[in-house]
């Protein structure tokens, strides 16, 4: 058997204090019982990334071809 790569592996890091040490934090008091990006998220109607738009541009893409499939006249969907 080998030598495992990092040595200490497998073993706890000593720094770390133990679970039961640690006191209990409560979420309410975290973020004072309400959520601050509440408000903002409602404001942006946009994709923050490029991939996001292109995911948004192949989607409509996507419909506009169902639709001419679905509405019979998909030949003249193909010659576009």
């Amino acid at each position: 058997m080998t030598a495992p790569d990092h040595p200490g592996q497998g073993e706890p890091p000593s720094e770390l204090p133990d679970p039961d040490d640690v006191p209990a934090v409560s979420a309410e008091r975290l973020v004072d019982g309400h959520d601050a990006h509440v408000g903002e998220s409602e404001a942006r109607r946009y994709p923050s990334t490029v991939g996001g738009m292109v995911y948004l541009l192949v989607l409509a893409m996507a419909i506009a071809g169902v639709a001419v499939a679905a509405s019979g006249s998909w030949r003249g969907g193909v010659r576009l």
